[in-house]
């Protein structure tokens, strides 16, 4: 490298800086030009690069940037729900626990980065005040694995199995792997929801023999769902992981699978009004009563006073010497007193 060193000026220049281009003769003046102009000593990846000065090195440079520039795109993505700190979890995710209580549904969440974590598009919409799950439907016996990624709460299951099962909506490798689901009637098909292990204290398990299964299914319980009803009536009283998996089986190979019977549901009983004494004893004697109506003695004596008022005021004069041998006003200057309308 010809030239000066355009720092000192003095020794001729052997390097140079890859941020600023500044050629300097060794560390001191390297360290002296980064404390005076604030270089980093980095190259700009985003500089623009004349196409006569690209070569190799410049191609590797690049290269390097946009593997940083993918995995910090990878880190932002697997840290979308930051890590619980002193034991909160996120607004989100505690919304969907809120709302799955709300609906009496158990939803449990896995750690973040998990596969299952990161695949849940789950949702609560406020402004419809209804929650929007991610359904994932397995047909037993074939690799078929059909998706809903946000599937209304309220819909009923048959009709979203209908839809799966129309024959337009498959290739031909898939409608064959599914010629046998095609064949039957939808309301004849069964619809089982895996029992998850923090459900066990609200169910009465009930194994029936599994034939021809492998240890990975007699190990396994599920829930029979009533292909007619909504997927909220049908989650209630269970526990969610992440998102519900339903698997469609037919009738025929409903007797491989330990199926779980459950519990009747709690039913609040009315309660019975409080009869009153007179009724009980019409209960007991057969005898119907007359209850008598106490009124205050105040009040009738107030009453009685005014009926003899009225009744003197049709008199000329006697009302005015009743109420002077009684040494009291009449009631209507009583009232003007009270009310401070007659003066003295």
């Amino acid at each position: 490298m010809s030239g000066k060193c355009d720092e000192c000026g003095q020794s001729a220049a052997k390097y140079k800086c890859p941020g600023c281009g500044l050629r300097s003769c060794g560390l001191p003046c390297v360290k002296a030009h980064k404390a005076r102009i604030g270089c980093t000593g980095k190259r700009d990846p985003t500089a623009f690069v004349k196409i006569s000065d690209f070569d190799d090195n410049r191609i590797m440079s690049d290269y390097n940037f946009l593997e940083e520039a993918l995995r910090v795109a990878d880190v932002a993505k697997r840290s979308k729900y930051k890590s619980f700190v002193g034991g909160r979890k996120p607004g989100v995710l505690k919304e969907l626990i809120y709302q799955a209580r709300f609906r009496k549904t158990k939803f449990v969440h896995m750690a973040n980065g998990m596969s299952r974590r990161i695949a849940n598009t789950t949702y609560f919409n406020r402004k419809r005040k209804c929650m929007y799950w991610r359904v994932e439907w397995i047909f037993h016996s074939t690799d078929i694995r059909l998706v809903d990624e946000n599937l209304d709460e309220h819909v009923n299951l048959g009709t979203v199995l209908e839809k799966h099962l129309s024959p337009q909506s498959h290739s031909p490798t898939a409608r064959h792997q599914l010629r046998e689901f095609l064949q039957q009637p939808v309301d004849q098909l069964k619809l089982l929801f895996k029992k998850e292990l923090d459900d066990v204290r609200t169910c009465v398990c009930v194994l029936y023999p599994v034939a021809n299964s492998g240890n990975h299914q007699a190990k396994e319980s599920y829930y029979e769902l009533n292909i007619n009803e909504s997927l909220r009536q049908q989650l209630s009283f269970k526990t969610v992981l992440e998102f519900p998996e339903i698997r469609v089986v037919l009738p025929s190979d409903i007797d491989r699978f330990s199926m779980v019977e459950e519990e009747p549901k709690p039913v609040k009983l009315a309660v019975s009004p409080v009869k009153s004494v007179a009724e009980e004893l019409v209960e007991q004697t057969g005898k119907t009563f007359r209850e008598e109506e106490i009124k205050d003695e105040e009040q009738d004596k107030e009453q009685d006073d005014m009926k003899m008022y009225d009744f003197l005021g049709d008199l000329p004069g006697q009302a005015d010497l009743l109420w002077k041998s009684m040494e009291v006003q009449p009631p209507s200057l009583m009232n003007d007193v009270e009310d401070g309308e007659l003066s003295g």
